[in-house]
């Protein structure tokens, strides 16, 4: 287009010294004739090329008005996709404080020493240590309990200045002192590659199907009351002594976006 443009000024040059050439002969008669006869051949394509120049010239300005508005309408296509998924992000955070709420006033009730709500941003080891980022800068330390808004996950085994690991019940190294609800009965929970079994319950111990475990209060790290599980099997050790269950989790791991620390119970 601009091109174009500058083909018509030229043409419009070299019309321009023509006419100057054949005005240097007005002054004569035969110089007269000819000026007019160049006036009336070139007059009108004159004005029809500068009438074109002058169209152009608009649709050149009309056309970086359009590249112009491209580029905001880019920016803001840009713009509004961030915004559309920060949107999205804020509304799955205020979804995951809501199933938080209910656990947050009970653990409050208790007088429970809430630190921080973190997210999970990694998985170690299938479902028995994750990594979250909460750390020293929260006054997260290792042995703090970990919670979800349906029970136990586990506790902190180590923290640095912004990220902690957690070990959760599922992992051999962590043991939890538990009782059921209904009977009283007392043992310890620990876990394996895909079930909580509690140990350590007095043969003589009432337990039925379907009862509810929670945390004992008693090993110094958990507070009492957070569900751990509900019975699922009854049996008796190899040595069969004492008894066993083997729980239903209260908590799903692989389902877990964030995690509640409480401050760890003095001993």
């Amino acid at each position: 287009m601009v091109e174009k443009i500058f083909r018509y000024k030229r043409t419009l040059y070299y019309i321009f010294l023509l006419l100057i050439s054949l005005n240097l002969y007005s002054t004569s008669t035969i110089g007269k004739g000819l000026h007019r006869i160049a006036l009336d051949i070139l007059g009108y394509p004159v004005a029809q090329i500068h009438r074109v120049v002058l169209k152009t010239k608009k649709l050149h300005e009309k056309y970086q008005h359009l590249l112009k508005a491209l580029d905001e309408n880019q920016m803001l296509k840009k713009k509004l996709a961030q915004l559309t998924h920060e949107k999205t992000r804020l509304e799955a955070l205020l979804s995951e404080m809501e199933s938080f709420a209910p656990e947050l006033k009970r653990l409050r009730r208790s007088n429970v020493h809430i630190k921080s709500i973190c997210r999970i941003v990694g998985e170690v080891r299938n479902s028995a240590v994750f990594i979250i980022d909460c750390g020293e800068k929260e006054s997260v330390q290792p042995g703090d309990p970990v919670l979800s808004p349906e029970g136990i996950v586990g506790k902190v085994s180590n923290t640095g200045r912004y990220f902690s690991t957690v070990i959760t019940i599922f992992n051999p190294e962590l043991a939890v002192d538990a009782i059921t609800v209904d009977s009283r009965s007392r043992g310890i929970v620990k876990g394996g590659k895909d079930a909580l079994t509690m140990l350590y319950i007095m043969p003589s111990a009432t337990i039925a199907i379907g009862d509810n475990v929670v945390t004992s209060g008693l090993d110094g790290t958990f507070p009492y009351g957070i569900p751990v599980g509900q019975v699922e099997k009854v049996l008796l050790d190899r040595q069969k002594v004492m008894k066993q269950v083997v729980l239903k989790p209260a908590t799903t791991m692989n389902a877990l976006t964030a995690v509640i620390v409480l401050k760890r119970r003095s001993p």
